[in-house]
């Protein structure tokens, strides 16, 4: 397998849980009421997983070996992405901030441009990034690309850290 394709198959799964918040968002916009425990955990899925684990792998192995490889950095595809994964974060404290206040259309406003920024930031990955990525890499690329996968974990939220 790819270190691509192991990136794509994360792709499907966050897909998943930003469904389930984009429903979380437009159900607290009708019902003028936020679910905090249920937005509290997608947020904890975005962070430990999406962030903490995905775009780590992107940022500390895909993309170094991308620039390596000649890709730039600055005003090249990485650089997009890496903008973009800073935007994810924000939005994802603006998210927190508004369950920690109630803040409903807050809330769902963060919350949508989230949903729309990773869709459009995956689309690029799956179809544009990973393919370029997948023409200059050599079996040995990816195979390294496998084994530094292998070894990244999500990182658990400080809220559930035991004490």
């Amino acid at each position: 397998m790819r270190a691509t394709e192991i990136l794509q198959n994360e792709h499907r799964v966050i897909e998943q849980v930003l469904s389930c918040l984009e429903v979380m968002a437009n159900r607290a916009l009708a019902e003028g009421k936020l679910d905090a425990t249920s937005a509290d955990a997608a947020l904890d899925f975005f962070q430990a997983f999406a962030d903490g684990c995905h775009h780590r792998k992107e940022e500390n192995h895909l993309f170094p070996l991308m620039e390596a490889k000649g890709f730039p950095r600055d005003g090249g595809p990485t650089g997009v992405m890496l903008h973009e994964h800073e935007e994810g974060r924000r939005q994802i404290q603006a998210m927190r901030t508004a369950v920690a206040s109630s803040a409903v259309r807050e809330f769902a406003e963060h919350a949508r441009a989230y949903v729309e920024l990773l869709r459009q930031h995956i689309l690029k990955e799956d179809h544009r990034l990973f393919p370029m990525a997948d023409q200059v890499f050599s079996s040995a690329d990816q195979a390294s690309l496998v084994e530094s996968f292998a070894r990244v974990r999500p990182r658990v939220p400080e809220a559930h850290l035991l004490v």
